[in-house]
């Protein structure tokens, strides 16, 4: 009885606890990684290397295939590179609010000021609460539906009540994919919209950066420019 009981629970405690070990060596995994991937970009940008190599370090550095030369090289061209890169990361390189022009970063039209990016995470909030609750309704719906047809549909079984217009599980198949698809679609949509409303306060907070940077950079400039003038009288 007792070897019986420890051949159950010792791979049981040894598998859970491969497993919270697993979940909480990853974040430092993670940024290990992304530790490395900001160096090789580094060394690629010291190193007078070609731009498509540049760029191939920067898109696996940001996770964004579809990111820019540009973007890089105005946040290069800021006094703390580096922070900058790290900051800018966290957007992700999608720029929904953001735009890399050659003059600098700038906000779309569409969220140019406070009150269109209020109403923008407005959107956002009230689509995730429709998706959420598409989520907890449909089952519900789903299984009144299938009462009204006369199947119960329980977690442990299937069973017809007397006057079931559905007599065969047969005829529940396309209708339980459909059913499968459309969860799985809804699940990905509130996913998503949770994705792209942190996008949107990553992309204001890393603005908000940029500007001071910017600001920094151009006293520094304009101090640097009268020290010139005052060495020179």
């Amino acid at each position: 009885m007792l070897k019986t009981f420890l051949d159950i629970v010792v791979p049981t405690v040894g598998a859970f606890g491969a497993m919270f070990f697993a979940l909480v060596k990853m974040p430092f995994r993670i940024r290990r990684e992304n530790h490395d991937k900001l160096l090789n970009l580094l060394e690629s940008v010291e190193k007078p290397q070609s731009a498509p190599i540049r760029l191939l370090r920067f898109r696996d550095y940001l996770g964004n295939s579809s990111a820019g030369l540009t973007a890089l090289q105005l946040l290069l061209a800021l006094p703390d590179s580096v922070a900058a890169l790290e900051r800018y990361r966290f957007t992700g390189g999608r720029q929904q609010i953001l735009r890399a022009t050659s003059a600098g970063f700038v906000l779309r039209p569409s969220a140019n000021n406070a009150f269109k990016r209020f109403l923008l995470s407005c959107r956002y909030f009230l689509l995730y609460l429709l998706f959420v609750t598409l989520l907890v309704l449909l089952p519900a719906l789903t299984q009144w539906g299938l009462q009204q047809l006369g199947v119960l549909i329980t977690p442990h079984s299937l069973s017809y009540l007397p006057n079931a217009r559905i007599t065969d599980g047969w005829q529940l198949l396309f209708p339980g994919l459909l059913f499968i698809i459309i969860m799985f679609s809804l699940a990905y949509l509130t996913f998503r919209q949770l994705a792209r409303a942190g996008n949107l306060s990553s992309e204001r907070a890393f603005y908000r950066y940029y500007q001071r940077a910017r600001e920094e950079q151009r006293c520094r400039e304009v101090l640097r420019q009268m020290r010139t003038v005052l060495r020179r009288t």
